[in-house]
Parts: structure tokens; sequence; C-alpha cells
């Protein structure tokens, strides 16, 4: 046999251990318990929790809408930087069926609502809801439906802690229902800004935006660690995960104030699991954001370049004014500054009724000859310096400086959008290279398992091979032992023979033969106690007179017609035969069968094709002309297929009848019982009619059948004092007289 291999045994003695712990018995939560990541239902069931350190505050019982009894734990949060208080726990007590109604009465109000794509009619059917409220009375008709006592707790709580003065309530509700198995039912109740109620709401219910999207993937992967957890039993932590970070982005950029000093909204992680769509419909969702970001920065970009270049349009126009138009008369340099009082003796640019004018300034005012710009035809006039002129070139001016301020502000907020638009980007890339890398590592993770299970296999059958051949190995020693028993109990035999018999006695008893049979160890009938002792027995006392003795112990069909063809073979004309059998007989019909060790009996054509009759023996002695024939048959016991449920023979043996010169013996009447005991305090190994023989054959000068009848006489009498009736049978066809012992 090779050497078992010792890490396989390590891996086969590590999963006893786990089978075993998995079937301990779990402790009862009590009030007061602190749980972190999880929470340990009293079935064993594992509950996924968001980040805090809960505290169990109050156990209940009821039944939902659907006539199931369930249990409710409510757990609160100790830390106060977490923005869920509360986390409320319902799993039904025993097995069930359903009608859809757990996932069916979730879908209320205006809640957003996924059923990830199973029914009522699924063996796995899930959902959750989510939705902002004032109040727990508000949620879910199935929410500790029948237990109205929890909701006024968890609603006086609020109360206490000034929840529901400063925030609105959102509700996230997620049932597991397994068909022929538990509900499962996680709700948590967080707090959000009441600036932000009416935002919430919109949040929900606009189609398509990304904010639903973040809430949607956020929902698919704590509903994935739920199932993971709750349906596969093999539990996943829900800490730090990158949809709940999204999420806590989302309310922050909505002006909310209760994440702050390090807190979360609903921080969990899942290390894998399904969600409502797999991994490769989640990147491509990823992918059509990307498109859209990248969209909404070309249009950015789109929109930024065009105020860009209205304002270089305009900047460009005024230098070129202040550049070009030059009054060809007069030689004065160009005005300093925006400050047109500070104008002296220079060439300056204003506007007149929209219309821009270059000309003369002095001491902060025109005179002399101006022009106006973008005229076909010059025209020249001389300068009003009225107040009311001058009000309205300060006017203009002021109005262009502030046109300009706006499109520099409306450059810069695009720039920073854009900026913002580049980021979004980037972090989707980076969400879609973690999607595509936690796919590689779950593919990796599933062929490994693969390739462990295919290993597992292959151990097995070489263990089974190996064990079917040392049940093979086992069985042959088991036989080579009997059959050395069996040599060493003929070769005691025959030394007790000639320890008995001088050679003189042997010689002169040489036609005296005999064929002894002990079946005990029976295959597929009942087993019985003492048949072999008995045939050893009743050797060793027949060597003793002179026969010469063939012993055979528990036969099969071969073996057995084998050894009676050779005695057959064996028995001469004037020989005195004696043939014992000690073990099961059945009578079929008139016909008496003995029954090898390896006898089937699925039917009486079966036993009759395989048992031995006895009446075929009666004649080979016949046939032979044996002068005197002794065929003792102990086999009267219950039918041994009665216990196997068959109707095949009867008990006992049926009436025979005997050639001349053959006397037949059973060892109890017909229909009777063969007793092996007399009580539970008899401890002789013989049965009570061997044992009968065995003293009287001793007698010296009383004739065989003088024995016989003093055998049945005194076996009926020991039969009596336990209350049973046994006489034995005897056909008698015998002429003259025979003696064991003379």
């Amino acid at each position: 046999m090779k050497k078992f291999n010792s890490n396989l045994y390590k891996v086969f003695f590590i999963a006893l251990i786990e089978i075993f712990v998995m079937n301990t018995a779990f402790a009862k939560s009590k009030i007061g318990d602190v749980s972190n990541n999880k929470y340990i239902a009293d079935d064993g069931s594992e509950f996924p929790l968001p980040k805090g350190e809960w505290v169990l505050r109050q156990k209940g019982a009821g039944k939902d809408l659907g006539n199931i009894n369930y249990e409710a734990r409510i757990l609160l949060n100790t830390d106060p930087t977490s923005v869920t208080p509360i986390v409320v726990i319902q799993y039904s007590t025993s097995s069930h069926s359903w009608g859809g109604g757990a996932c069916k009465n979730l879908k209320y109000r205006n809640s957003f609502f996924n059923n990830y794509d199973s029914t009522s009619s699924s063996l796995i059917d899930k959902c959750s809801a989510f939705n902002f409220t004032n109040s727990v009375n508000e949620t879910s008709p199935s929410f500790l439906y029948g237990n109205p006592n929890l909701k006024i707790f968890i609603n006086d709580y609020l109360a206490e802690q000034a929840v529901t003065k400063s925030y609105s309530l959102a509700v996230s509700t997620f049932v597991v229902d397994r068909f022929k198995g538990k509900r499962f039912t996680l709700t948590t109740i967080s707090k959000y800004s009441a600036i932000d109620y009416l935002a919430g709401n919109r949040l929900i219910s606009s189609d398509g935006s990304s904010e639903k999207n973040i809430i949607s993937f956020w929902h698919a992967d704590y509903m994935s660690a739920i199932e993971e957890s709750l349906i596969k039993k093999n539990f996943k932590s829900f800490i730090n995960n990158d949809k709940t970070k999204n999420l806590e982005n989302l309310f922050a950029s909505k002006g909310q104030d209760v994440i702050s000093n390090g807190g979360s909204l609903m921080s969990v992680e899942t290390l894998g699991g399904e969600q409502k769509n797999n991994s490769s419909q989640l990147i491509d969702e990823n992918q059509k954001r990307e498109e859209q970001n990248l969209l909404a920065i070309e249009e950015q970009k789109k929109t930024r370049s065009e105020q860009e270049s209205k304002l270089a349009i305009s900047n460009k126009t005024k230098q070129v004014l202040a550049a070009s138009m030059w009054l060809p008369s007069v030689n004065l340099p160009k005005c300093v500054g925006s400050e047109m009082a500070s104008w002296n003796e220079c060439i300056g640019v204003t506007y007149q009724q929209g219309m821009p004018y270059v000309g003369q300034f002095r001491n902060g005012s025109p005179y002399g000859q101006f022009e106006i710009v973008g005229n076909a035809e010059t025209q020249k006039e001389q300068v009003n310096t009225s107040p009311q002129i001058e009000v309205a070139q300060l006017n203009a001016q002021e109005k262009q400086r502030l046109e300009n301020e706006k499109l520099k502000e409306e450059a810069t907020v695009a720039k920073q959008r854009q900026q913002e638009l580049e980021e979004q980007l980037r972090q989707a890339q980076e969400a879609r290279k973690k999607e595509q890398d936690r796919i590689l590592a779950e593919q990796k993770a599933t062929e490994q398992k693969r390739l462990f299970e295919e290993l597992q296999i292959k151990e097995q059958q070489r263990l089974a091979l190996e064990a079917s051949e040392i049940s093979r190995l086992r069985a042959e020693a088991e036989k080579s032992k009997r059959i050395q028993a069996e040599l060493e109990e003929q070769l005691r035999i025959a030394k007790l023979q000639n320890q008995i018999s001088p050679p003189s006695a042997m010689t002169t008893m040489a036609n005296r033969k005999a064929l002894v049979i002990g079946n005990d160890t029976y295959k597929s009938v009942t087993k019985l106690l003492n048949a072999r002792e008995d045939a050893k027995a009743i050797a060793s006392n027949l060597t003793a007179v002179g026969y010469k003795v063939t012993l055979q112990l528990d036969l099969n069909e071969k073996e057995m017609k084998a050894a009676l063809r050779t005695f057959s073979s064996q028995v001469q004309g004037g020989d005195e035969v004696m043939f014992f059998f000690a073990g099961h007989g059945v009578q079929l019909g008139a016909t008496n069968y003995l029954l090898p060790t390896d006898i089937g009996g699925e039917s009486e054509a079966q036993v009759k094709d395989e048992a031995i009759q006895l009446q075929r023996v009666l004649d080979d002695m016949t046939e032979k002309k044996a002068k005197f024939t002794l065929a003792m048959i102990d086999a009267c016991r219950d039918n041994p297929f009665k216990s196997m449920g068959r109707n095949i023979g009867g008990r006992g043996l049926a009436p025979t009848t005997a050639a001349t010169g053959q006397m037949v013996v059973f060892s109890a009447g017909s229909g009777q019982q063969a007793l092996d005991r007399l009580g539970s305090t008899d401890k002789n190994k013989n049965g009570v009619f061997t044992r009968t023989f065995l003293k009287e054959m001793q007698k010296s000068g009383v004739s065989i059948d003088r024995i016989i009848k003093n055998v049945r006489n005194e076996v009926a009498e020991l039969a009596k004092t336990i209350g049973h009736e046994q006489v034995p049978a005897i056909y008698d066809q015998v002429l003259g007289d025979f003696y064991f012992k003379k």
C-alpha cells in the first residue's frame, strides 16, 4: 500500500473539525451583548452589520403578514460618529413555503425597490427597498408586523436622542427568502440632514441619474454579502466598501453635515458575491458613466473655449482701437491707465451712444479733434465737453469692465467644472480596474477550488481501491485461517482414532464409513450457533467406534455437492454407512432440502436448484448397495427464509421414507422446532438432540434401533422441562441388529 499523503490527511482532518464546529449548538444571545462586524442569531445565522459597535437592546417575537413565526432583534450603535444608529433583524424560526408575500409587501409608497431578477417562485426570493421617512410607522407594512412594542421602542429611542428633530430617516430593508427554508430580513435606519429631505426624495425618483446608480450599487453589494452569509453559510464582512464611500461622497455633495470626524454612512465591506447584475453588467455600466463624463468634459471645454475667445476678442478689439486709431494730425502719446480722470495731453478712447471715439484728452477731459472708429467715412466734430457726455462715457467704460470680469469668472468656473469631471472620470476608471481585478481574483479562486475538488475525488478513489484490496486480503486470510482450523481438527480426530482403535480393530471395521457436515456461517439466511460443534462431536465419537470419518464444515453449494460425490464414490457394497448433517433444512412440498451456506433463497425455484435433496443422498447409498445406512438430520429449526420476508417452505422437515437397510432420523417431528439450548442457563455447546445421542451411543451391547428410541424418549422429556414439544422422528427399514459397540 502506498504511503498516505500527509498534506491531504491534514486537509481532511481540518474539514472534519469544521463540520464538527458547524454542527455545534450556538449560545443564545443576551440583552447587552456587543457585536462589531456581525450579529450571530440564536440559530447560528450570521448577519453582516454596518460599521460601529452594536449592542443588543431589545428581543421580541411575532407573526408576519404571511402568518410565519419570526424572532426580532434591535441593535443600537454606540459609535457617535456613525449615521446609522439602529439595525433591526428579523428571521423566521422554522422552514416554510411562500407565496411571494415578503417582497410584495416591501414594495411600498415612493421607495426605491429592486428584486434582483428573482420572483415569488424562485428558489431564493430576494429584494431590497430604500426611502426617506419621518417615522418607522411609515415604513413597509411588513416591518415588525404584529409587534408594536418594538416600533414604540425605536421611535422613543430616536426621539430621546433628538434624531427625528434634526434629521429625517433613511430606511434600507433587505429580504432573503429561501424555498423550504428560512426568511431573513435586515433593516438599517440612518439619519440625514432635515434640510436635504426633499433632495433625498429627488435622488430616488430621478431615473437614470448617477445618484440612483450609486444607491443601487450599494444595495446590490450589501444584498450579496447578506445572501453569501445567510444562504450560502459563508460569512462575508462588509466594512470600508467602495460603494459605501461613493454613497458618502454623494450625500456630502448635497450639503449634509452628518459625516464628520471620520464617520461613515453605513460603512460596510464585501469580499465578493453575487449582485443584481453580474460583474460584466457592472463593468458595462461603469463604461457608460465614463462615456457620459467624457461628453460632459468636452462640452465644458467647448463652453470655456468660447468664453475665452469672446473675452480675447473683446480685449483685442480694445487694444486695436487704442493702438491704431491715432489722429494723423496730432502727435501725442497714448493715454495710460483705466481712470480717464488721470489722462492729460494724450490720445485716448471713449464711447458716445455706443460708438467708440478716439481723440485728445487734457486734465481728464476730451478736447480738440475726435474721430468715430469703424465708420467708412471719417467724421470730424468738435468734442462737446458738457457734463452729460462725460457721465455717459464713464458709464460705458464701467459696463465694459464688469462684462470682462464676468467673462473671466465664467471661464474660471468652467475650468473648475472640467477638473471635477476629469476627477470623476479618473475615479470611474479606477473603480472599473478594481472590478476587473476582483473578477479575475474570483475566477482564479474558482479554478483553484475546482482543482482541489478534483484532487480530493482522485484521493478518495485511491483510498476506496486500497480499502477494497484490504478487505479482499482480509477475507482470504480469514478463509485460510478457517481451513487451517479444520485441518487441525481433522488431525486431532485422526490422532484420537489412532489412540482408541487398535490396528486389528481398524482392520475389522474398515467397512464403516461416515460423512459428517456442520454448517453454521450462512451468508444470506440466519446464522446458527452450534452446528459446527455438533458435527465435530459426532465425528470424534464415530471415529472412536471404528468409522472412517470425513468431516466437512461450512460448505457452500459447490463444496457440498463435491463432498457428497466424493463420499458416494468411496462407498462399496456391504458397507455400514453413517450420514450426519447439522444446519438449515427446509421442506418444499413433500421434498426435504439441505441448505449450503451460500443459499440465496430469492424463490422456490432457486432453492430447489441450489440446495441438496435428502432423498438423493439416500438413493446414492441404495445404488451402492450399502448393508446399513443411518442418516441423522439435525435441521428441524425455524424456517430460515421467514426472517427475509419470503414465503418459501415451512418450519421443520416433511415426513420421508426409507429404503430397505436404511434408518432416517430427524431431530424433531414434522412442524416441530429442534432445541439448541434448554434455557438461558444451559451452557452445553451441543444441541439437545446431539448431546443425547452422543451419550447413548457410548453404551456397549445396545443395538442402534434401541439407542435411537432411547434418544427419542429422553429428548421429548428434556423438551417438556421448558414447556417445549420436540419428538425426534424415526423412519426405520433396517433388517437385523447393528451396534456401535458390541
